[in-house]
């Protein structure tokens, strides 16, 4: 990406946040008062894209990081998907069934206790 076009996305990200510090400022503190003040989530997340500033627009000069993470949580995702898939836990000894599958047993006159020591 041109220096320009870099330099122009910058200043309109600190001008985003600018504003978005102005609309949502950190409270007062109150006299007597000791310790912190509890900041609101606004502010809290205007203060993290402010301090990781260059982390979040690392994309726009480093290529080998992406705009997003969509791939990380894909990775993340799959496994659990494939554990609601499957409905069980797998261990060393045998699979598990899930809580939610053991009423599934019962009424068809299973015993859970019967289907969980059976391994695949």
């Amino acid at each position: 990406m041109p220096t320009g076009d870099v330099e122009r996305l910058r200043t309109r990200y600190d001008t985003i946040l600018s504003k978005a510090a102005a609309g949502n400022p950190p409270p007062p503190r109150h006299p007597g008062t000791h310790g912190r003040v509890k900041q609101s989530p606004a502010y809290n997340l205007i203060r993290r894209l402010r301090e990781h500033r260059n982390e979040v627009l690392r994309s726009l000069t480093d290529l080998r990081v992406p705009f997003d993470n969509n791939q990380a949580e894909r990775d993340l995702c799959m496994p659990n998907l494939k554990q609601k898939v499957s409905g069980c836990f797998r261990s060393d000894t045998a699979e598990m069934p899930l809580p939610s599958s053991a009423p599934t047993f019962r009424s068809a006159a299973n015993s859970p206790t019967i289907v969980s020591t059976h391994s695949s």
